[in-house]
């Protein structure tokens, strides 16, 4: 979940795309409360509204 933090940080959308492709789409596939975590359930979230 690093990864996605430090992309986040670094304005690096594709990189946070590529996660997402490489990850799924299923916010609930992701397990824990850590900041890291509840992040990456925000992300599929949205992509699933687009």
């Amino acid at each position: 979940m690093t990864e996605v933090s430090q992309a986040y940080e670094r304005g690096d959308r594709k990189a946070i795309e590529k996660m997402i492709a490489v990850f799924g789409q299923d916010p609930e596939a992701i397990a824990g409360a850590e900041i890291a975590s509840r992040f990456v359930k925000a992300i599929r979230r949205i992509a699933q509204l687009r």
